[in-house]
This record gives C-alpha cells, structure tokens and sequence, in this order.
C-alpha cells in the first residue's frame, strides 16, 4: 500500500501537489496538516512577509509573474492554485524530432 502524505482534499494534481510542497517550506508546516481550504494567515499563522515570500517561491517556480493587484488570489490553498492554473499555457508545445535534420522542432 503506497502512503499518500497529502490530505484527501488535494486534487491529485502535480500543480496542487507542487503548491502544497511550497506552502510547506515557506510557512513550515508539516504536508499532511496542510488542506486544499486552509487559509495561509489565519489557518496556518502566515504573517506578510511570508506572503510576499510565498509569491516569490510560487514566480519562480512556475514560470509567472503576479502582479501587485493580485496577492488577494494568495490566500488558501484552493486560490492560489487556481491563479497559477489560469496562468500556465493550456497545452504545451509538442518537441519532436526534425526527420531531415534530426534537430528538436514545435510540432504544430
């Protein structure tokens, strides 16, 4: 039996999961006490540096940029992984391999 460290209210999602992994290391909580409606400031005692923080770990990590009117959509679990899901492309390119050439090409 495989042991699954998150709470059953995380979608089984690399986005949700990834989310949750970053809540961890920036607010230091433990993953399974960390569910998909917990509030960052009053659930888990976040204070705006942490926020701020938070918002860094989350650019960088997947690629985005939050602008300043939108640290509202920072402040559960729930919300902040439905920003970052409206913000990533919809489908990525497919890579394949040039059969002339061999090099990498976007696949249309």
């Amino acid at each position: 039996m495989v042991y699954d460290i998150f709470d059953s209210s995380i979608p089984d999602d690399k986005v949700a999961r990834d989310v949750v992994r970053a809540v961890s290391k920036i607010y230091g909580c433990d993953i399974p006490d960390i569910d998909f409606y917990c509030n960052f400031s009053d659930d888990i005692g976040g204070d705006e540096l942490d926020k701020v923080e938070f918002m860094e770990y989350i650019e960088a990590e997947f690629g985005i940029e939050i602008e300043p009117d939108e640290e509202g959509e920072f402040a559960t679990v729930e919300t902040t992984f439905k920003y970052i899901q409206s913000k990533l492309p919809e489908e990525l390119p497919v890579v394949a391999a040039d059969t002339v050439s061999g090099k990498p090409s976007v696949a249309a």
